[in-house]
């Protein structure tokens, strides 16, 4: 779920690219709760990368509360767009900023984590600090959330 969720967004960000903000407001359906569930289903098991090839820090669940928020602010923006055309939804007119806004903050907070994961992982490569156990899963591997849900190919996917 966790990859054809982000490969889904993404797919949903070529299309806004290409078409432009004519009808995202129909496509913002789509858009808002996949990235919302996308975050949320992050929550569970957040403390793997990159947070801990970041010491720790909580870069995950920063993220996920950010992707909420910007869903918020978007869902919010459909709003202000549908009251302001009447009551109906907006066919075949551009979106207006707050949903503009919400899809770059969620398109760019979506790709962020793995970009960075990969950052540091090739600023690790020339490092003189041996790395043992690299074809080993994580110590915590089958400790999560979902593996306690006895379905742990979820959080495998």
């Amino acid at each position: 779920p966790h990859c054809a969720m982000g490969v889904c967004l993404d797919v949903l960000m070529v299309f806004a690219l290409i078409f432009g903000s004519i009808n995202l407001y129909h496509r913002s359906k789509i858009m808002f709760p996949i990235a919302f569930i996308f975050a949320i289903h992050i929550l569970p098991v957040a403390d793997g990368m990159p947070n801990s090839l970041a010491n720790g820090a909580p870069i995950n669940q920063t993220l996920a509360i950010c992707i909420m928020i910007a869903c918020c602010v978007g869902w919010y923006g459909m709003r202000q767009d549908f009251v302001r055309n009447g009551g109906e939804p907006p066919m075949d007119k551009p979106a207006g900023k707050l949903i503009l806004y919400a899809w770059l903050a969620i398109g760019v907070l979506v790709n962020i984590a793995p970009i960075g994961e990969w950052g540091m992982i090739l600023s690790s490569l020339g490092s003189k600090k041996e790395i043992t156990g690299r074809d080993m899963p994580h110590p915590e591997s089958g400790t999560d959330f979902y593996s306690r849900l006895n379905i742990p190919w979820i959080g495998k996917c």
